[in-house]
């Protein structure tokens, strides 16, 4: 059985990558410089186009620390650190909080299960969007100490600035919000969804606000319910995103409680005169929505993703 599900994992990521177009592996020439970018300090350029899923760049931790520890000028001595952007109050614990990047759970005597929290060396260099072109995420199991990975998420022209965004959970904000929660960056995002004075900003805001609502719709149902509303839910949510440009983590998720509510729905289908076409339509629908998600798993994580395998678990589950 382990045989067939591993054979059935590995036709999955073949046809997903197939689907998707994008190589495996990290290009043979480098994609992006580290320069001055005006008004940010410093940033990644792109020095080519870079299509969707191209694996950007893999940098190992330059130090980190398990949360809540003191970050103190000891840490000035790890090189580069001191060279990273900081609003004020400038200081190493600030600096670290500016410029530090999750990298999961770590262990330390008395402390197990913290998170742990890193310093890079060039990933630390990136800079923020509301709809970024770029998607960060530590690989654990991606050599003996892990990595830190950038994929394009979105087609990357030739000399744009490669962005990331800093706080994806504040994706359902307006503005003002998503602005008063990262003042301790320093920094006025001037993205399009920022522009409130365009035409994209205004319909930014207007999108973000109503995805907030239909997201703690799908979230707080008490008991959830399995409806055409919810169902409707889902569909408009996932347009929305699509409209705004969100690509990750938000759509992958929608897609799954997609891929969840067909799912439910074959189940409910107990009746023998309910229509062999309608049953397995729904395991049609089930499958689609599944690997949607894994096409976005695989384009922003990389192919040898720990979410990538979690997700190639759920799409045998509904398969």
């Amino acid at each position: 059985m382990a045989a067939q599900a591993e054979t059935k994992d590995y036709q999955e990521l073949r046809f997903a990558l197939q689907r998707l177009g994008i190589p495996a592996n990290l290009p043979s020439q480098k994609t992006f410089r580290i320069t001055a970018v005006r008004g940010k300090g410093k940033g990644w350029k792109a020095l080519r186009d870079i299509q969707p899923g191209t694996p950007i760049f893999d940098e190992e931790v330059l130090f980190w620390i398990l949360e809540g520890a003191i970050v103190d000028d000891s840490f000035e001595r790890y090189s580069g650190f001191s060279g990273l952007s900081c609003p004020a109050p400038v200081d190493s614990q600030h600096r670290f909080d500016v410029n530090s990047f999750g990298m999961g759970k770590g262990t330390s005597k008395g402390r197990r299960g913290k998170n742990k929290h890193g310093i890079f060396s060039q990933a630390s260099r990136l800079n923020h969007s509301c709809i970024p072109n770029a998607y960060f995420a530590w690989n654990p199991k991606m050599s003996r100490s892990g990595r830190l990975t950038v994929y394009a998420i979105v087609p990357i022209p030739k000399g744009a600035e490669i962005l990331i965004n800093y706080r994806t959970f504040d994706s359902f904000k307006n503005k003002d919000q998503r602005h008063q929660d990262r003042r301790q960056y320093g920094f006025e995002c001037a993205c399009p969804a920022c522009q409130s004075d365009s035409n994209f900003g205004i319909q930014s805001d207007e999108r973000r606000e109503r995805m907030g609502v239909l997201n703690d719709k799908i979230e707080n149902r008490v008991p959830p319910t399995h409806t055409m509303e919810s169902f409707s839910d889902l569909i408009e949510l996932g347009n929305l995103l699509q409209e705004e440009g969100l690509s990750y983590p938000q759509l992958a998720d929608v897609y799954h409680k997609q891929a969840l509510w067909w799912k439910t729905e074959l189940q409910r289908i107990t009746d023998a005169r309910e229509s062999a076409k309608y049953k397995e339509e729904c395991g049609e629908k089930a499958l689609q929505a599944a690997r949607k998600e894994l096409d976005l798993d695989v384009m922003c994580n990389g192919y040898d993703s720990p979410v990538v395998k979690k997700t190639l678990e759920f799409v045998r589950g509904v398969s």
